[in-house]
């Protein structure tokens, strides 16, 4: 144990810098310092977020590093200094730590601490990457170590959906959860076992729970409360190709009856009973789906199940129901079959298409369209039962069969209704054929040629239902993809397959991921997208420019699943991606007009092959450089992406101004890659005026690109400095409306200034403040405040004092600049309001600024700043209120802060001669403007 003074001298050492500081952490090697460090606090202070504009800083936290070494050795102690206030910090990178630190202790010692962070989680409205993953290990810990409760209210926590922020009643809203789909999915496929098996109950009741939430805040802008529309949204429960969160919300539920459903334990009843509460149609398709995988179900659970007679109503609108009445319809008893077809035989409930027949059908249709409805719905309730009908019943069947043909799900498109994408067929068929019949099928098959378009099945239809017979079973269809690379077939069906298969990408379910990435070569190698399809008529017509972008889409997609990739065989991976980065389309002709309107900004790079492919190249290096140890990754082993990317900004090479656009959203990720090689090329990228014609054309969409998606990157300034320059000199001049696109320039400058990029004397901001409108200058400094107030962060006194210095140095303008030109300093209200600066200092600028251009911006935000310091200062924050209204000539700005006003009047009447005299007058005025019942104060005043 470390001496009193030992301790005190370390600690007086790590104070004189920042070196020191994270030296000594790092070094630290034995336990016994832990309690005398905890005594004085060293713990109890982890760093908070720093935000200045668009760039997040996540400083790192040594004295959490060291906790996490110590963990194994002294646990005990480790868990004693992690005190409450270690989880008020708002740095996901101290949460990694804390979560890491908590797995690695005792399940008893670490569930107190996991709650805590469960609170911490449910007030995030996201988290970072690689966040979830440790969670995740934490969970399964706490789950298998005996602390279940522990575990699911983490759990819970991660996966809680909840209604966006700012949602008002009536706005359409879909929900949100605090990770990305990426995390969440991985997330749950750690948990869903270890809950599953310890607490099924509490996490079966958690994940339907959260379900309603979703369904309920997706559904809340609808007036029939009785429908979710789930079967439009997610037509089979067990595949998705949306990962927003009410879809992962289904995934979650489904996974985990599906595990539990596989166990030799009957779960049936636990399922039923989470499941009971909850009246969205999606959980009575999730019953249903119970009892079809349920291996153990009680028989007579499940025909009570299919025999309640409220089901057959109306026509069938559960799918799993009819599937489960269709593998259960030989096991049923007879009496139950038999009341069953006797209500078929009966008919649907009258009620359930009144109002169709009295308000759509003309008088004279009524009988004929009643016959309809009624046949229709009893062969929609025949045909399941079709194995076990009797004669009489199997010979109707067969005549609405003949009359209507088989009925087809409502719904084929993978949640949006295509009304001309009907099959003439279903998985079942799909399954039950060869390899080489199923290919020979689909070569030979024609859509009729006959009758209104969207009443019959098309190619886009048997695309669908080729989608689920790869979602059914991905690694057979992987291990069947060779047979299918022929240009004999249409390519809507090669497209179909590779957005299946991208799909399942975002499963559990194994499939050689390699085999798909060879089909995507052979479509990018060995199909023409730019021959043109024309077989008349009203459907949508795909080519093989459909299947390119698919191509492209699964290998950008693919080189995020770390997992299912194997870094040795990184070489197989390549000629793929290599291939879709010279994909024909966007051509020339298709860029002409595009490249003539800069309103239609990236719609072309995320929606065209080439680009994508692009983007499939970087996240392959972006792969690379994860997967490979840090002490045996060299730049030399992305030398050939580096090379082809290089290709990709030669204009002579390639023309696409898409290209351009990708090259700037993926501008970090490139110069993560390799910044070296990055600072060489970047003048490519960014010609500006050295440029030709078609390279200045390709410049601005790539910088354009780089203003929406990036934030600025402060290791290529030097790269970029000169095109910033040009960018600052061709802003626009005048009272013009502050383009977007400037904004985030500025923005962009004023991060820098704030990380010590450079200085107040650099060029960049010398031209700015000379070059920009006065509206822009004004924009750029009053976002620092704003982003201050809406960022929440703490911030440090070195990016504090800069800020200040930024601020008196623009002070000036009170002294040589008109008031026009002072009317930049108006936005000053943003930093008084964002309570960051000291704030003597804060009141010190604000009143010159106010006497010069007498506004300060926003006037609410100062108001209620003024509130909070007219205590301390009272004559002047009754002198800025004065002026404020004073200016408020149609006199609608007092409604939105007399609340405060009323409290600063209050404190000048109390204060000295000066302030009670400024609040008198401004009490006066008020009076005369109307405000009469200010009187009361000053009358309480005299008295």
């Amino acid at each position: 144990m470390p001496t009193d003074t030992q301790v005190d001298r370390a600690l007086e050492l790590i104070q004189k810098s920042g070196g020191n500081y994270e030296y000594f952490f790092e070094k630290l090697s034995s336990p016994s310092w832990i309690e005398p460090l905890a005594k004085r606090g060293r713990f109890d202070h982890p760093p908070g977020i720093e935000r200045i504009g668009n760039m997040y800083r996540f400083p790192p936290w040594p004295e959490g590093e060291y906790l996490l070494r110590m963990a194994d050795v002294a646990p005990e102690e480790v868990a004693a200094a992690i005190k409450p206030v270690c989880f008020a910090s708002d740095n996901h990178i101290v949460h990694r730590l804390l979560v890491e630190t908590t797995r690695k202790l005792p399940p008893a010692l670490a569930r107190d601490l996991a709650l805590q962070e469960a609170a911490w989680v449910r007030e995030q409205d996201s988290l970072i990457p690689l966040y979830p993953e440790k969670a995740a290990a934490l969970v399964e810990h706490l789950a298998t170590g005996g602390e279940p409760g522990a575990a699911l209210e983490l759990a819970s926590a991660i996966l809680e959906v909840r209604a966006p922020k700012g949602t008002r009643k009536g706005t359409p809203s879909e929900a949100e959860d605090g990770g990305t789909i990426d995390w969440t999915q991985l997330f749950l496929r750690t948990v869903t076992e270890p809950l599953s098996l310890s607490i099924p109950d509490g996490f079966l009741d958690a994940l339907a729970e959260n379900l309603n939430r979703a369904v309920t805040i997706h559904s809340s802008n609808q007036q029939d409360k009785s429908d979710d529309y789930s079967t439009i949204w997610r037509p089979h429960l067990e595949h998705s190709s949306h990962y927003e969160a009410l879809n992962e919300s289904v995934s979650a539920l489904i996974g985990t009856i599906k595990f539990l459903c596989s166990q030799p334990v009957d779960h049936t009843q636990q399922i039923l009973r989470a499941l009971q509460p909850y009246t969205w149609p999606i959980f009575d398709r999730m019953r249903a789906f119970t009892l079809l995988h349920g291996a153990h179900a009680d028989p007579d659970l499940v025909a009570r199940f299919l025999n309640e007679p409220h089901r057959y109503a109306r026509a069938p609108g559960n799918p799993e129901f009819t599937e489960l009445l269709k593998k259960q319809a030989s096991a049923l008893p007879k009496d139950v079959l038999a009341e069953i077809l006797e209500r078929i035989d009966r008919g649907p409930d009258p009620a359930s298409y009144a109002y169709h027949l009295q308000h759509r059908v003309p008088p004279e249709n009524v009988e004929l369209e009643t016959t309809v409805i009624i046949e229709r719905w009893q062969l929609n309730w025949l045909h399941p039962l079709a194995a076990v009908l009797d004669e009489a019943h199997a010979r109707e069947l067969n005549r609405l069969l003949e009359k209507y043909e088989a009925p087809r799900p409502r719904f084929r498109s993978g949640g949006v209704r295509q009304l001309q994408d009907h099959s003439p067929t279903d998985l079942e068929s799909f399954r039950g054929m060869s390899t080489e019949a199923l290919v020979k099928y689909l070569k030979e098959w024609t859509p009729p040629s006959t009758g209104l378009p969207f009443e019959q099945p098309s190619r886009a239809g048997v695309a669908n239902t080729l989608r689920e017979w790869v979602a059914d079973d991905p690694q057979h269809a992987g291990d069947a993809l060779e047979s299918f690379l022929t240009t004999e077939l249409d390519p809507t069906y090669v497209t179909g397959l590779l957005d299946a298969f991208a799909g399942a990408l975002k499963t559990e379910q194994p499939f050689d991921v390699y085999a798909v990435a060879r089909a995507a070569q052979w479509v990018a190698e060995n199909t023409d997208a730019l021959t043109e399809v024309d077989r008349g008529g009203w459907n949508r017509v795909a080519t093989w420019n459909w299947a390119h972008m698919s191509a492209a889409r699964f290998l950008s997609d693919l080189f995020l699943e770390e997992k299912r990739l194997d870094l040795t065989r990184a070489d197989e991976l390549f000629p793929a991606a290599y291939a879709v980065c010279f994909l024909p389309r966007p051509t020339v002709e298709d860029e002409a007009e595009y490249k003539k309107e800069p309103s239609r900004y990236t719609s072309f790079a995320l929606n065209t092959p080439r680009p994508v492919g692009v983007e499939a190249m970087i996240r392959y290096g972006r792969w690379i450089k994860l997967a490979a140890p840090e002490a045996e990754f060299t730049q030399a082993r992305l030398a050939p992406v580096f090379a082809i990317l290089e290709q990709k900004l030669d204009a002579a090479q390639e023309p696409s101004a898409a290209v351009r656009e990708m090259f700037g959203m993926q501008f970090r990720t490139v110069a993560w890659l390799g910044l070296e090689w990055f600072l060489s090329v970047i003048p490519k990228l960014f010609p500006g005026k050295d440029g030709t014609k078609e390279e200045k054309t390709l410049d601005r969409f790539a910088w354009s690109s780089y203003l929406q998606y990036c934030g600025p990157v402060g290791e290529t300034l030097p790269a970029t400095r000169k095109r910033y320059l040009m960018a600052i000199k061709a802003l626009p001049k005048g009272d013009a409306t502050v383009g977007e696109n400037d904004r985030t320039l500025a923005s962009h400058l004023m991060q820098y200034y704030a990380h010590g990029v450079i200085e107040l004397d650099d060029e960049l901001l010398v031209q700015f403040f000379a070059s920009a409108s006065i509206k822009l200058r004004a924009q750029a400094v009053g976002d620092i405040g704003w982003n201050l107030i809406h960022e929440g962060a703490v911030l440090s006194p070195e990016i504090q004092a800069r800020f200040m210095h930024l601020w008196e140095s623009r002070m000036e303008l009170l002294k040589t600049g008109s008031k026009e030109e002072a009317e930049e300093l108006a936005t000053f209200g943003w930093w008084l309001a964002c309570s960051k600066f000291p704030d003597e200092w804060a009141i010190e600028q604000a009143l010159p600024i106010l006497e010069r251009v007498r506004s300060l911006r926003p006037d609410f935000a100062v108001v209620e700043a003024l509130d909070r310091l007219s205590p301390k200062y009272p004559y002047e924050a009754v002198r800025v209120v004065h002026v404020l209204f004073e200016e408020d000539r149609d006199g609608w700005a007092i409604h939105g802060w007399n609340q405060h006003l009323d409290s600063i009047l209050k404190e000048a009447l109390r204060d000295g001669e000066m302030a009670r005299k400024e609040a008198g007058e401004m009490i006066e005025l008020l009076v005369s403007r109307g405000f009469r019942g200010y009187r009361n104060l000053r009358t309480s005043d005299e008295r």
